[in-house]
């Protein structure tokens, strides 16, 4: 099986040539999907203190038919980032542009709200701090192990 999709594959460069790249160096897949649901506040914090990037929330307006039960809080937060100078944002997966990163999330519109990160940080805190730090200092780490480029 795996040898014919290979060949299926090689058959059509126009397949291959239509797949995101990941901007290097990459975070295995393992710990970004950790930075993807509940942890990401975390992970844009840590990546914020790394590099000076400004942190971001992404807030859902409208979602696509098939996510509209996705999990949002009251001002439609569902994922946070850090915003490059270019415009693009970045989060566990790497750098891509504020819309990629919404789709991903099933999300097609939102806004960007610099204001809400620290309010979605101080609310964590409130809850588990204790837990909060720990995966402050474990996506630090990540972060140093597999994404040093601008980081000091």
């Amino acid at each position: 099986m795996i040898a014919r999709a290979t060949l299926e594959i090689q058959a059509n460069p126009h397949y291959v040539a239509e797949i995101p790249r990941r901007v290097e160096p990459y975070i295995p897949a393992y710990k970004a999907a950790q930075y993807t649901y509940g942890n990401c506040a975390a992970y844009a914090e840590a990546l914020h203190e790394l590099t000076g990037l400004k942190p971001a929330a992404l807030l859902a307006v409208k979602f696509s038919p098939l996510f509209e039960g996705t999990k949002r809080d009251e001002r439609g937060y569902f994922h946070s980032v850090v915003l490059h100078p270019d415009g693009m944002a970045e989060d566990s997966w790497g750098k891509a542009s504020v819309a990629e990163i919404a789709n991903r999330f099933g999300v097609i519109e939102f806004t960007v709200s610099t204001e809400e990160h620290p309010r979605v940080i101080e609310k964590i805190l409130e809850s588990s701090a204790d837990i909060y730090a720990e995966v402050l200092q474990e996506a630090k780490s990540v972060i140093h192990a597999h994404r040093v480029r601008g980081i000091t």
